[in-house]
């Protein structure tokens, strides 16, 4: 298994891979109602330099897991550097007022991306259109859900709201099955769910 973890310095242009010198890195991300989040803590060394807003990305056996933004960062006196990052889903978070009249939660994400400048990725077509939704003063985050709610209670079908690394993506659950086996004969050692 080959991890990758870059950090990109916005102001230099330079980009470090401090794979090597990461002691830990925790990705976590929830079906609903919070952005992914990764958490890593490095040794301090060279010429590395980055602050909160720098990008990182991190990616195991060349496929991308998480790309987003450094939002906390703290220095300990061994030079022991703990980063606190999330992915686009964050700038979810913030609050706004929306009124949607027959649009499907696919459209109702693309609109609020919109105006936010987020970029998309793929958005499945859910095949119904919400009659109305009126929120004031909601975090966008919970907009989404809201729209997802009503997709669900009208289709009995399960969609998922994150971001791949290229955009924010809305993705029917039976369209992300994975071929990653968690148990016997998978030689995983431990792992917390």
């Amino acid at each position: 298994m080959t991890v990758q973890l870059l950090i990109a310095n916005k102001r230099s242009g330079m980009v470090w891979d401090v794979s090597d010198c990461a002691q830990s890195i925790t990705y976590t991300t929830n079906r609903t109602g919070s952005p992914g989040t990764l958490k890593f803590t490095v040794i301090k060394s060279g010429d590395l330099d980055y602050l909160e807003g720098d990008v990182v990305r991190f990616s195991v056996d060349g496929t991308l897991g998480f790309y987003g933004w450094g939002f906390t960062k703290s220095k300990n006196r061994w030079g022991e550097i703990e980063t606190t990052c999330y992915d686009r889903l964050r700038y979810f978070k913030q609050n706004a007022s929306y009124a949607f009249y027959a649009q499907k939660a696919g459209d109702i994400i693309r609109q609020i991306a919109a105006d936010l400048q987020i970029d998309v990725g793929t958005l499945d077509d859910t095949g119904y259109a919400i009659p109305s939704l009126i929120e004031e003063d909601q975090s966008c985050l919970d907009i989404v859900e809201s729209a997802l709610q009503q997709t669900l209670l009208n289709t009995s079908r399960v969609y998922v709201f994150f971001d791949d690394g290229n955009g924010v993506c809305l993705r029917e659950s039976g369209n992300m099955i994975s071929p990653v086996v968690i148990g016997d004969r998978s030689l995983m050692t431990d792992y917390t769910y």
